[in-house]
């Protein structure tokens, strides 16, 4: 027999998933962005690799791991505007007149959020061979950066979900988006 528990999270990661795969506008510009931005950079900072001691003998595969964090900022803003869409058409108070958990609530809801993280990180492993980047780690690399790739958009995603909790406004958490990415160049 299953548990409660288990079975509240399935129904919630199914709806958070068919939504999520519903919203053109939520994928593409998360795919094609961090694309766009890496091309512009590397074709840019292409001379950066004959300094002395550069790492690499392409920006292009120096910087390839950026659209994979870039991606993960997308994730979370679409989890945390989801939750926030959801407070204000009063789902959630729907589902608080039902036995729903909070914690299945939560981790249904960045179902979604890891779905998109895993897509993108297979759409931009495949470009990144179509343009001659491989992983040194192999297929394990590869495996090991798409999960990677999955938890570092569950964090985040926990980041929107928590503003869109704490605001329940998706504008709030779209506002987010410029904070996360500035913080990323910078780090």
């Amino acid at each position: 027999m299953r548990s409660p528990m288990l079975l509240q999270v399935a129904q919630l990661a199914r709806r958070s998933v068919i939504r999520t795969l519903r919203q053109p506008a939520v994928i593409v510009p998360s795919v094609l962005f961090p694309m766009l931005l890496l091309a512009v950079n590397s074709g840019g900072l292409q001379p950066a690799t004959n300094l002395p001691g550069f790492p690499a003998d392409s920006y292009l595969k120096f910087a390839f791991a950026l659209p994979f964090l870039q991606g993960t900022l997308f994730a979370a803003t679409a989890a945390g505007t989801d939750l926030a869409r959801d407070i204000e058409t009063g789902f959630l108070s729907r589902l608080s007149l039902t036995p729903v958990r909070p914690a299945a609530l939560l981790i249904g809801q960045l179902a979604g959020t890891v779905v998109l993280a895993v897509f993108q990180g297979v759409v931009f492993l495949s470009i990144g061979l179509v343009i001659g980047v491989t992983p040194e780690a192999g297929v394990g690399g590869a495996v090991m950066l798409v999960l990677f790739m999955a938890l570092l958009a569950l964090g985040f995603g926990g980041i929107g979900a928590w503003l869109a909790l704490r605001t329940g406004n998706g504008e709030a958490v779209q506002g987010l988006f410029p904070l996360l990415f500035v913080g990323l160049f910078l780090s």
